[in-house]
């Protein structure tokens, strides 16, 4: 793999709700573009191991600018589901602005809500709160 092309990803169920587990998957890295056929296949397979009740897409640590090749990012949420999978974005700065920009573009807003944290622990805060379970 080429320098400066690899990005680190992680899934780990970080807690159970009276729904589900709820997973959290984590991307680390700098955006290339043609990366998000890597991300969206990686977002795929971990909800199809773990078929949790709530999502949240860490992309804290993720360096995105422009790119319309991770749009379909959240797509693998809602494929092949049976109940309603909440989910929410951990994101800051540029990335969270421009993550913000994209999904607007794509209409995603106007199909799900779209719940944007900076903080990955305010994000299982509210989907602890939506699914039933004590917090964290």
């Amino acid at each position: 793999m080429f320098k400066g092309k690899h990005i680190n990803k992680q899934s780990v169920v970080v807690a159970e709700s009276d729904a589900g587990p709820v997973l959290e998957i984590s991307f680390i890295g700098k955006h290339w573009d043609g990366c998000g056929n890597e991300l969206i296949a990686y977002v795929r397979q971990s909800v199809e191991e773990i078929d949790p009740a709530g999502v949240i897409m860490n992309l804290s640590n993720f360096s995105y600018v422009w790119g319309n090749d991770i749009g379909a990012l959240l797509f693998p949420l809602f494929e092949r589901q049976t109940a309603k999978r909440l989910f929410c974005i951990v994101a800051r700065g540029t990335t969270a602005r421009s993550l913000k920009s994209l999904f607007e573009l794509t209409r995603l807003p106007d199909i799900v809500n779209v719940k944007y944290f900076d903080d990955a622990r305010d994000g299982l805060i509210y989907l602890r709160k939506e699914l039933g379970g004590d917090t964290v």
